[in-house]
């Protein structure tokens, strides 16, 4: 599934899609500051690192956060109530993705010189397992090449540019 990210005139990014139930989404970004736009960095962690219900996982499933407003299509449920439910439910996977993001953002910046070590740790506080040696290698490998391409494509893209990142229908990784 495709979401396109649209840069605003103060930086931040306003992102749209089509959930797989027909329901227009838009999700206002606030940062201004990073060398990325963070709910883009988001996307492309949780896509790396098979993180199925973070930030988008949740809200393609039907999560409504404080920046994420329904904009056409007509929800079958409540969609406060499920949204609560999907929050409640994910809160590990949710804290986790965030954690995963802070960590791996500030290796970009060149903060955290021995990024597999410091992934260890910030999963290690997490009741959800981690990847496997070779996974998780893999996906920092992944992630830090997207970030650094979105770096570069940002740093490029003009006030009501646009760029597309897909999120795809994640399976539960194999364990070995």
């Amino acid at each position: 599934m495709e979401v396109e990210f649209t840069r605003r005139a103060d930086s931040g990014t306003v992102a749209e899609f089509t959930r797989p139930d027909g329901v227009r989404v838009r999700v206002n970004s606030y940062d201004r500051t990073g060398l990325v736009p963070h709910d883009a960095s988001h996307l492309l962690i949780e896509r790396a690192f098979r993180l199925r219900h973070g930030f988008w996982g949740c809200v393609f499933e039907g999560a409504v956060f404080a920046t994420v407003e329904i904009v056409a299509g007509r929800t079958k449920h409540d969609h406060r109530a499920r949204s609560a439910a999907l929050v409640k439910e994910h809160s590990a996977e949710l804290g986790l993705a965030e954690r995963v993001l802070g960590t791996v953002l500030n290796a970009l910046a060149g903060e955290q010189p021995n990024l597999v070590r410091d992934l260890t740790s910030t999963w290690a506080i997490s009741s959800l397992p981690p990847p496997s040696g070779d996974a998780a290698a893999a996906a920092t490998e992944t992630a830090l090449a997207d970030l650094r391409d979105l770096q570069r494509r940002w740093a490029a893209l003009p006030t009501g540019g646009t760029f597309t990142l897909d999120w795809p229908a994640l399976r539960p990784a194999r364990r070995r």
